[in-house]
């Protein structure tokens, strides 16, 4: 079994991995195009700096993201790192954590500032919440994924 943060954890820390990777080739790529701005090669050079920027800052954000989760103890009622399981026209498993990651299988992790997020953080078992045109109905709240 395990609990709805190690799985949020996991999630981020392989897509920090990916973004890492990634920040690495476009490095490598600006590299291999040495020299003073004078042909098309400088656009690619260019193009590699500029998304390893933006790969920098996504991976800065990550770190926070995961810094802050690690940091979260669970203590409050406020439905931060549960499993929510939906009942409506289509049922769904969703994690509500502070930042959105990549779905865990059938799981969609989704951030306390998305409208689904919005709608979930005082939802108790039982309530009948809405998001967008669609209606559900919480059907239960854990802490951890069998």
């Amino acid at each position: 079994m395990k609990s709805v943060k190690e799985i949020v954890l996991e999630q981020l820390k392989q897509e920090l991995d990916v973004q890492i990777a990634a920040q690495k080739d476009e490095i490598e790529t600006s590299r291999q195009f040495k020299g003073i701005m004078e042909s098309h090669h400088d656009t690619y050079k260019q193009e590699a700096q500029a998304k390893s920027v933006v790969l920098g800052k996504r991976i800065g954000e990550l770190e926070s993201s995961i810094q802050t989760i690690k940091a979260m103890n669970g203590a409050g009622n406020n439905n931060m790192l549960k499993i929510f399981a939906l009942a409506g026209e289509t049922d769904m498993r969703i994690i509500l954590a502070p930042v959105a990651a990549r779905d865990y299988g059938d799981i969609r992790i989704v951030s306390a500032n998305a409208p689904v997020g919005v709608a979930l953080l005082g939802a108790a078992a039982g309530d009948t919440i809405k998001i967008g045109p669609n209606e559900f109905i919480v059907e239960s709240i854990k802490d951890s994924v069998e």
